[in-house]
């Protein structure tokens, strides 16, 4: 019985940890760019929203092939998932979050305008255009309308661009380490090594 309540108890305290998703931010392109968030709940990639700040919805979609390959425009289910995951909420239209989530935010996305904003665009289930992010007011948005019309550009937002299998820098690098001619060789030693112990034996 006691074990059970500890183990119990345990399990309660180290969940108050895991609540909250972290943002993991890591490189797209070029070391050192910072432009890719992961949400470590979903395992989604997200791109940095202040590298697509000012830029129409349309606009971006016009270059998912060419400048944004490999990324698409995000939904209205993996936007509120993504800000329900971070700030810990169930989803009003304005909420307010504490600093250091709101702070966690601004350095995964970027500021996207004045005022500590970090805001993103996208398209809800009915085609309009909503606006999801934070401030340094600590004010928070998941669905705030800002247009019926995906060719505008809103100047203090960004564009939700999100990827379940873009490789990341760092992913690149290890996948042409394991793929070098010496490590190639290494696993080819290994692989000796190994049958002839199996041989031996």
């Amino acid at each position: 019985m006691k074990h059970g309540l500890l183990l119990g108890t345990l399990f309660l305290f180290f969940s108050a940890f895991d609540a909250q998703a972290e943002l993991v931010v890591t490189d797209w392109e070029t070391e050192g760019d910072e432009l890719i968030v992961i949400d470590t709940d979903t395992g989604y990639k997200w791109l940095n929203l202040a590298y697509t700040a000012g830029v129409s919805i349309d606009q971006v979609s016009s270059e998912l092939a060419t400048t944004y390959s490999g990324w698409k425009l995000a939904t209205y289910d993996e936007v509120l998932t993504l800000m329900r995951n971070h700030f810990e909420w169930s989803g009003n239209t304005k909420s307010t979050a504490p600093t250091e989530f709101r702070n966690e935010w601004q350095d995964a996305f970027g500021i996207t305008g004045s005022s500590g904003r970090s805001y993103g665009s996208y398209i809800g289930d009915n085609g309009r255009v909503y606006m999801a992010g934070t401030r340094d007011s600590n004010n928070v948005y998941t669905s705030y309308l800002r247009n019926n019309d995906t060719t505008s550009a809103f100047q203090y937002d960004g564009v939700f661009l999100m990827s379940e299998g873009l490789v990341t820098l760092e992913e690149k690098a290890n996948i042409q380490s394991v793929n070098s001619p010496l490590a190639v060789g290494v696993l080819a030693l290994a692989f000796i090594f190994g049958s002839r112990r199996f041989t031996n034996h």
